[in-house]
């Protein structure tokens, strides 16, 4: 009786052993390593092969682990896990895939089962960026260039490749107001233009109006790019003879948003008015009398042959322009135009011969 005892309980041990062994060379086994490997130990601590090649133990993650633990287990691949287990790749990105950002730098968390070679790829420009030769983890950050970015990061084991593609734009350049017109303290008759440099233009937009009733119109058909100039017509009738304010916002593709300073002008819908317009020819001189309404004045001029001439940038006590001007001989039409200050015109033609 005591000798089936003892053979039971040496079969219960024996049992017992082999059913540790299994479980443990499911969860452990031997590492073969190269000279400069190195695996975990902690998070922050890491066990380095300083000889020709070494044999660890090492659990499912690829981490180190006491010898003891592998008791029974067999070799595995070089990331730790047992050899029929696939290569894979962790990228935890720190955007979203099309994401728009104002910043360039990223925190890139990067982790394979493997002790793998792993690669950037810039897409865009057709580079490929080595950030480990020989590790299962990358975690710092990352500066990228402004503008698109696709890029992959790739993982490779052996015959194993495993990867991951992600888009997005960079920009962290706020849009630059140059000018914008009319002129502070000058006049409007509903035009309005601003010059900028932004490359990635989403939306400009001008306000105006009287201090609590100030209104927006989007314009339309802006370039992106350096030194351009995009202009908007707006009604302004109702503020005619009045001051308003206006300025103009930009904002960017990642919505970056600047504002022009606030200008005042004063606006001024009416046109001018040649009430007449006399001339009187002597040999090759012709003598000007143009009266006309205007109270803001900013020149009256006439065209000939496409070239601009100025006859008067102010009218006499009885709003006449008078002015006395040499021709050649021959037939002449000349086109007279007013304009004031805000660029309301009126003209008129005449025409005439020069013996």
């Amino acid at each position: 009786m005591k000798n089936k005892i003892k053979i039971i309980g040496t079969l219960v041990i024996l049992f017992s052993f082999a059913f540790i062994s299994l479980v443990i060379a499911e969860n452990y086994c031997w590492l073969k390593m190269s000279k400069n490997e190195k695996i975990h130990i902690t998070t922050n601590d890491y066990f380095v092969c300083e000889h020709t090649s070494c044999q660890v133990c090492v659990d499912s993650r690829g981490w180190y682990s006491s010898w003891n633990k592998c008791y029974g287990s067999s070799l595995c691949n070089s990331g730790g896990s047992q050899q029929n287990t696939p290569l894979t790749l962790e990228a935890n990105f720190p955007f979203q895939d099309g994401g728009f950002f104002t910043k360039q730098s990223f925190f890139m968390d990067i982790i394979t089962n493997k002790i793998s070679k792993i690669d950037l790829i810039d897409n865009v420009n057709r580079k490929q960026i080595n950030l480990c030769p020989n590790c299962n983890e990358y975690k710092k950050s990352i500066t990228f260039k402004e503008g698109f970015n696709n890029i992959t990061i790739r993982a490779v084991k052996g015959l194993e490749i495993k990867e991951k593609t992600i888009s997005f734009f960079i920009d962290n350049k706020k849009p630059r107001i140059i000018k914008t017109y009319p002129l502070n303290k000058k006049y409007a008759n509903g035009e309005f233009n601003i010059s900028y440099d932004e490359e990635n233009i989403k939306k400009i937009e001008l306000n105006y109006g009287t201090e609590g009733s100030i209104l927006k119109k989007e314009l339309v058909g802006c370039e992106s790019g350096i030194k351009k100039q995009c202009s908007v017509n707006v009604d302004l009738s109702p503020y005619d003879g009045r001051e308003i304010v206006y300025w103009f916002s930009i904002k960017d593709i990642v919505d970056n948003e600047v504002l022009s300073k606030q200008t005042k002008v004063y606006v001024d819908k009416t046109n001018p008015v040649i009430n007449n317009l006399n001339f009187s020819i002597d040999k090759r001189y012709v003598n000007l009398v143009i009266n006309i309404t205007e109270s803001n004045l900013d020149k009256v001029y006439y065209y000939e042959d496409g070239r601009e001439k100025i006859l008067c940038t102010r009218l006499n006590k009885n709003n006449q322009c008078i002015k006395k001007i040499v021709f050649k001989s021959g037939h002449h039409d000349i086109l007279v135009e007013v304009m004031d200050k805000a660029g309301n015109k009126d003209q008129k033609t005449i025409s005439f011969d020069i013996a």
